[in-house]
């Protein structure tokens, strides 16, 4: 050990001595690491340390002038410790005692002139937490719907349905609800269902008839929230959003039938099975879904979510406002709220191959402009792209209704629209949906729908008004049908 005032040794030494710490590792990693970290070694003898750097520098040391820096008390703790034995009986007193002098030691370095603060003289009591379902929040706002906490009995099990006694405990209770006490307030008791029957006025917190969302709402236990329940299940059956898989043919051999719908343990799910021998695959009921999807570890998101956001979205709930309505991740809204609508585009092209136009009955087609683009790093004066829709529908059948993109030539950036439909895009729709169809073709004055198609009368209105001598005297038309 150097004697000099500023004691030092070399890096060759500190390195030998933080080596089995490092472990065998190349010297530019070592360097990496002694380039952002400050290393602090202590010794029977001395303390090293070393700040950040990456040079290659001598190590400032200081002896130490005590035999021993553990008291000869703490050493049979430490030994104990070491043999890896059971805690010291007075060891939470300890633990205390040494956050209230490490507080008391911060406090008088920060703030002197402040008072001491009492330390903690025993260990504070055991904190038991008493889990409760959802459901049970209205009930400690109304006071009078639901029976009170009770802080002696168990936690519910997870794996039981709703309204099933636990294990060990009598069906019915033997002392009635009014008689408890309610723990958020002592000297309120909980009001029995006998209590004001024929008080008409609602209670506070009290709910309405349950409507879908709000029985889905009561079905979304915090308890079973990662498994979905037989009830959400068979909710969503009778709406029509889940497919029942019993008895149909199972997806993956195309052999057997699915069996009925039974708790998996291993995986705590609700699934089908397949009959098949050689197959034997389980089926979530929401596997194969076009708006509800599979995950695993992060990227699982329960069935009960998805199901509370696809109501949102069938709503009319605003994507950027369900995930603070439901509290939620982004992410799971955002993949529901877009398979929502790639389900409802894909019925819609599956829908279009069931329509057709014929019997001579009335055919009306328009285009419109739904946007526009201007693209600021093309020079040219013609940098603006519109994006320009055309349908056509049966006068008194809504559902015909066929929509097809079109194509428009690119504008100046301040001209009003691209214009009526072009021949170039209006031929290949013509000849696809209504070339011998025999239809009348109702639209209006686009030199493209005048166009002449086997099959096709057209007809198209003149809006603007149009002068007419009568005997002398103008008169003026408010519309004009032309058929061609």
């Amino acid at each position: 050990m150097p004697t000099d005032l500023n004691p030092t040794i070399s890096h060759e030494s500190f390195m030998k001595m933080i080596r089995p710490a490092l472990g065998d590792i190349t010297d530019v990693d070592k360097m990496a690491i002694l380039k952002r970290s400050v290393i602090v070694v202590i010794s029977k003898t001395a303390i090293y340390w070393r700040f950040p750097s990456p040079l290659e520098k001598q190590v400032k040391c200081m002896s130490w002038h005590l035999p021993d820096i553990v008291k000869a008390s703490a050493k049979p703790i430490i030994a104990n410790y070491k043999k890896q034995g059971p805690p010291p009986s007075n060891h939470e007193e300890r633990v205390l005692w040494e956050n209230a002098w490490l507080e008391e030691a911060l406090r008088q370095h920060d703030r002197p002139h402040a008072p001491a603060v009492a330390p903690h003289v025993a260990a504070p009591p055991q904190v038991r937490v008493k889990r409760e379902r959802i459901a049970f929040a209205r009930a400690l706002t109304a006071q009078t719907l639901r029976d009170p906490i009770n802080l002696d009995s168990p936690s519910p099990s997870p794996k039981r349905h709703r309204g099933e006694p636990a294990s060990g405990e009598p069906a019915s209770a033997s002392v009635p609800a009014s008689s408890i006490p309610n723990p958020e307030l002592p000297n309120t008791r909980a009001v029995s269902q006998e209590d004001d029957v024929d008080d008409v006025i609602p209670a506070v917190g009290a709910c309405p008839e349950l409507s879908l969302s709000q029985e889905l709402e009561n079905i979304m236990d915090e308890d079973g929230m990662d498994v979905a329940s037989p009830e959400l299940i068979n909710m969503l059956k009778k709406a029509h959003i889940l497919p029942e898989w019993r008895g149909q043919t199972c997806p993956r051999c195309g052999k057997r039938k699915m069996g009925a719908l039974q708790y998996m343990k291993t995986h705590k799910v609700w699934a089908h099975r397949c009959n098949y021998r050689e197959c034997h695959k389980f089926l979530q009921p929401h596997d194969f879904h076009p708006i509800f999807y599979m995950g695993a570890g992060s990227s699982h998101t329960p069935l009960q979510v998805q199901a509370s956001i696809l109501l949102c979205a069938t709503a009319g709930v605003k994507e950027t406002a369900t995930h603070l309505v439901l509290d939620v991740a982004k992410k799971p809204v955002e993949t529901i709220y877009t398979n929502l609508e790639v389900a409802r585009s894909r019925y819609v092209e599956a829908k279009e191959k069931e329509i057709s136009y014929g019997g001579w009955r009335d055919v009306e087609v328009d285009e419109v402009d739904v946007g526009r683009f201007v693209d600021l790093s093309i020079r040219d004066t013609k940098n603006t792209s519109w994006e320009q829709w055309g349908g056509m529908v049966e006068r008194g059948n809504a559902s015909s209704l066929r929509l097809f993109r079109l194509n428009p030539s690119k504008t100046k950036k301040n001209a009003p629209g691209p214009g009526p439909i072009k021949k170039r895009d209006w031929v290949p729709i013509a000849k696809k949906y209504l070339k011998n169809k025999n239809v009348v073709l109702h639209s209006d004055g686009a030199r493209a729908y005048k166009m002449t198609f086997p099959g096709v009368i057209h007809c198209n209105v003149v809006h603007k008004k149009k002068k007419q001598m009568v005997n002398g005297k103008a008169e003026y038309t408010t519309f004009l049908f032309m058929f061609n």
